[in-house]
């Protein structure tokens, strides 16, 4: 957010209008000048969040944005947008609002990975040539002690194989000292040099296999990774922060890649290591699967968030109480 990203966005939309610098009331009363239809809330477990704007209630429809599970945030929510695979269910109402199932990933994929990537090779990247390179591009803050203990175990069960991380700062010695106390060296465990986000892509090419955590998934990391042809694995729980990654790899074609239990993702994350040909395999499915997988497909997934979004409003137009409903597939096909 400021005025780079307000600037990135101004030919993409009718206005663009500033509101970091305004207070709460400031800032709900200059929206309420754009009569909204709908007001989205994007940033909830980010530095950005006003969570005070939704609260003086800005528009008839107020929308918990898909993927933010992680976190419940207090304030009026009519709907929380999410899938199939993440509200098995069909909930009729969460604490964030009526569900809105979509017929594929809620988390929307950008076309960011479209941009040039300058080759960087493995040494570059801080990595060694020849190695098994098991990756999670998480902060430290999402790594629980579970899916650590359990990475831990794949690590003791594959010796020549390294876990890449990102830069962790003090927390890299914790999590140094943590695989120490399980038997695996610190040395095995790498972290990634400060980098833009190009240069993290451009080094992300050369995870052989990403490791989701278990008890909050990854998102944006995991699609990067899908986007880059990187095969990965999650285990998918009983909460919707636990079943998002599930969400993204079948959106991707990669159902195989959802295990049911941490024993299952351990054991299939040392099938993969053990096993070369099988990995590349995998890399070839998740490349062809590029041409007709939901996940990459971003128009018919815009299209698809078009169709709910036009539902609430009807619905709320028609003085109908907010209702959990499901996103047919053929939205994705309607004409724009």
């Amino acid at each position: 957010p400021g005025l780079q990203s307000g600037e990135s966005l101004r030919p993409h939309a009718a206005s663009v209008n500033e509101i970091g610098h305004m207070t709460g009331a400031e800032a709900a009363a200059r929206i309420r000048l754009d009569r909204l239809d709908i007001y989205v809330e994007m940033a909830f477990d980010s530095p950005w969040s006003r969570q005070d704007i939704a609260a003086m209630r800005v528009a008839p429809v107020q929308l918990r944005q898909a993927g933010l599970y992680r976190c419940h945030v207090p304030g009026h929510w009519d709907y929380s947008l999410s899938d199939r695979f993440t509200h098995p269910d069909g909930s009729e109402l969460s604490r964030d609002g009526a569900i809105v199932r979509l017929p594929h990933s809620c988390w929307l994929a950008s076309a960011g990975q479209q941009m040039p990537l300058r080759p960087l090779s493995r040494e570059d990247a801080g990595l060694p040539a020849d190695t098994l390179v098991l990756a999670s591009f998480l902060p430290p803050a999402i790594i629980d002690p579970h899916s650590f203990s359990v990475w831990m175990k794949i690590l003791r069960a594959l010796p020549d194989a390294v876990l890449w991380l990102p830069r962790c700062g003090a927390a890299a010695i914790n999590l140094a000292r943590e695989a120490q106390a399980a038997g695996v060296g610190p040395a095995r465990l790498l972290f990634s040099a400060p980098m833009d986000r190009t240069e993290a892509l451009a080094a992300m090419r050369h995870a052989d296999l990403v490791l989701d955590t278990l008890r909050l998934n990854a998102a944006q990391g995991l699609e990067d990774a899908l986007h880059l042809g990187i095969p990965a694995i999650t285990c998918a729980g009983g909460s919707p922060a636990s079943r998002l990654g599930g969400s993204i790899l079948h959106a991707a074609g990669l159902a195989q890649c959802v295990l049911d239990s941490p024993d299952a993702y351990r054991a299939e994350a040392v099938r993969l290591g053990r096993n070369p040909q099988v990995l590349q395999e995998l890399r070839q499915h998740l490349r062809a699967a590029k041409a007709s997988a939901p996940l990459f497909d971003l128009a018919a997934r815009v299209r698809e968030w078009e169709a709910a979004w036009a539902t609430m409003a009807e619905r709320t137009r028609a003085g109908l109480a907010p209702a959990a409903f499901d996103v047919p597939s053929s939205a994705s096909s309607a004409k724009p």
